[in-house]
């Protein structure tokens, strides 16, 4: 994250896209439990175009052994 921007009012940061989708989702989740600055953040991110990412339907590991 870097600042790009910042007065007594506002704050401006430049995150990388990635990241973005990943603090959009945690607020989403979360929305409840932290009220309503995470809401209008997760409101901004999406009006900046940032999209949650879709949801796996699980999660899925394989192991190759050295010699496969």
């Amino acid at each position: 994250m870097r600042v790009i921007n910042e007065d007594k009012e506002t704050l401006k940061v430049s995150i990388p896209p990635d990241k973005a989708q990943h603090l959009l989702t945690g607020l989403c989740e979360d929305a409840d439990k932290l009220g309503d600055t995470a809401r209008e953040l997760a409101e901004a991110l999406e009006a900046a175009g940032v999209e949650a990412p879709a949801e796996l339907d699980a999660e899925h590991f394989e192991h190759v052994g050295p010699n496969e």
